[in-house]
């Protein structure tokens, strides 16, 4: 399996991340949402076996739901989700004052869909280059 791996070094935010882990010797919680099934999958996998507690979803609606349950730190959001977009589910949590990370991991990698991301709150934008099987 190859890994990847993602600093949070430029968000205030990441420092809160790891702080929380430090203090409590509960899991971190992670939402990942992601509407391929595969993807979903290994990423689930990767995180779990790196530690974190692991919710996931396939659309933008259930993501809405799944932060008011879990709580989570991070936020792992695809950008094209069925039932709402990963920008309005962007737009809505920052409306909300969620107050965790959101890293905007997506097959879209225009300049302006990275723009378009980070102006509506998330905290890092990567284009999926990723392989994880």
């Amino acid at each position: 399996m190859e890994s990847y791996h993602h600093e949070f070094r430029l968000c205030p935010r990441a420092s809160a991340v790891e702080e929380c882990r430090e203090r409590s010797e509960m899991k971190t919680k992670v939402l990942v949402a992601e509407d391929d099934g595969n993807i979903r999958f290994g990423l689930v996998e990767l995180l779990t076996s790196e530690g974190f507690a692991v919710e996931a979803c396939a659309r933008g609606d259930q993501a809405l739901d799944a932060v008011e349950k879990h709580r989570p730190a991070l936020i792992v959001l695809d950008i094209m989700l069925p039932g709402l977009s990963g920008y309005d589910v962007c737009k809505q949590l920052r409306a909300r004052k969620y107050q965790g990370l959101i890293l905007i991991l997506t097959a879209k990698g225009q300049e302006m869909d990275k723009v378009i991301g980070l102006e509506l709150g998330a905290d890092d934008y990567v284009t999926q280059a990723v392989r994880l099987a």
